[in-house]
């Protein structure tokens, strides 16, 4: 892995906030690659997993519920070890987690996508108004380069990730694969 990116016009403030950012994003990085959901959610922002009880757990309880998804892999490992009564009181953090575990199930190159040899920063942006956004290369397992970039919001002093995909839009999504 390695950085590149001019620190010279930066004050030493803007330095060590962006190695905040770049701290998160690793271990963010470093829980999901290890497959270590529950304890990814944490580096997430929590208006995302306030999100995802609101928005896409209701989604998946239906779907649940209904018999043509009821059986589809994504359903039986989102659901694998949460007791029948208790699927519509899960936290965000637990939705986020059970979610991520059964989309890798699902889609095993995701894991692959976060393994931290697999990436390289280009850079690491402070756009103001308590948000960052780290801009970096993915090595594909077929050898190809992807450009990919994360979004940062700061909350309650301290950098946390936004979802790539709001979880309003991932209900949306989810909806849509459950019809």
């Amino acid at each position: 892995m390695f950085f590149f990116f001019s620190m010279s016009s930066f004050s030493a403030e803007n330095v060590d906030e962006k190695d905040e950012v770049m701290e998160v994003f690793f271990e963010y990085l470093d829980a999901y690659s290890s497959s270590e959901f529950y304890a990814a959610t944490r580096f997430l922002h929590p208006r995302h997993l306030n999100d995802y009880e609101e928005y896409v757990l209701p989604v998946l309880v239906d779907a649940r519920n209904d018999a043509r998804g009821e059986s589809h892999p994504i359903l039986k490992d989102f659901f694998e070890g949460v007791p029948e009564g208790s699927a519509g009181e899960m936290s965000g953090a637990q939705v986020s987690a059970n979610l991520d575990r059964a989309m890798t199930n699902y889609f095993p190159a995701i894991i692959e996508s976060t393994r931290l040899e697999n990436i390289s920063i280009k850079s690491v942006a402070l756009l103001g108004d308590g948000r960052a956004r780290v801009e970096y290369d993915y090595l594909t397992p077929n050898g190809e380069t992807t450009s990919l970039e994360e979004s940062f919001a700061r909350y309650n002093g301290e950098w946390r990730i936004l979802l790539p995909v709001p979880p309003l839009e991932a209900a949306d999504e989810l909806r849509r694969l459950f019809q």
